[in-house]
């Protein structure tokens, strides 16, 4: 992401979650470390796949090399297109159970008033 100084009024749209103002910039390498693709101007807000997703789509887009594809998607001519990214995150799942954990211990001790 890039520090921007932007209209009050676009603030939100650039405002990350930590507070700062950026700008999500994609940038796409050769193996010989040459940018091929570069899409700036999304706001700081927006997600990961979001911005990949209009780099995908744009008419003279970023394009994934058949070679770059895994071999047995059936999918045919849609194979170069991602469709879904899914995140594995450890800390995540850990929050998530904790936050179950502490909502269950909640309604137990509510539960027997």
């Amino acid at each position: 992401m890039i520090s921007v100084t932007v209209p009050s009024e676009e603030r939100a749209k650039y405002r990350t979650r930590k507070g700062l103002l950026s700008m999500n910039v994609l940038g796409v390498c050769s193996p010989d470390m040459e940018f091929i693709y570069v899409l700036p101007g999304w706001e700081g807000s927006a997600h990961d796949v979001r911005v990949l997703r209009d780099a995908i789509s744009r008419p003279n887009g970023l394009k994934v090399p058949k070679e770059e594809v895994d071999s047995d998607d059936d999918e045919g001519d849609q194979a170069e297109y991602i469709h879904t990214i899914v995140v594995s995150d450890p800390w995540t799942n850990f929050r998530n159970q904790m936050a179950q954990n502490m909502f269950n211990e909640w309604i137990a001790t509510h539960n027997r008033r």
